[in-house]
């Protein structure tokens, strides 16, 4: 819900012109300072951080397994297969890989 309020505001607006050219944003009278970039890196931060205490609390306990590449990188993977940078792609990129997984065990 918050984010394309971040994304159409002035934040994000200057978080869009840091990301293409840091050095033109000045140009374009926005000031960046090391509170947007810390800001702009403390979002998704803690994004990352509830989507952890989220998959522990669905699975009940927190195991040094949730810390392991896999983990990480299926997350990874759910982004490449649905499409980076918008909401429902790393959704639709999970259930493909649900599907097809689930398939491919199911014909072995």
């Amino acid at each position: 819900m918050l984010a394309p309020h971040h994304s159409i505001g002035r934040f994000g607006m200057v978080l869009q012109s840091i990301r293409e050219n840091a050095r033109r944003v000045p140009a374009r009278s926005a000031t960046p300072s090391s509170a947007t970039d810390g800001s702009g890196d403390c979002c998704p931060a803690c994004f990352a951080g509830l989507a952890g205490v989220l998959y522990a609390v669905q699975n009940r306990f927190a195991a040094p397994d949730f810390v392991y590449f896999l983990v990480s990188g299926e997350t990874v993977i759910f982004n490449v297969y649905g499409g980076i940078g918008t909401l429902v792609g790393p959704i639709a990129g999970a259930a493909i890989l649900s599907a097809s997984c689930a398939e491919a065990l199911s014909a072995s």
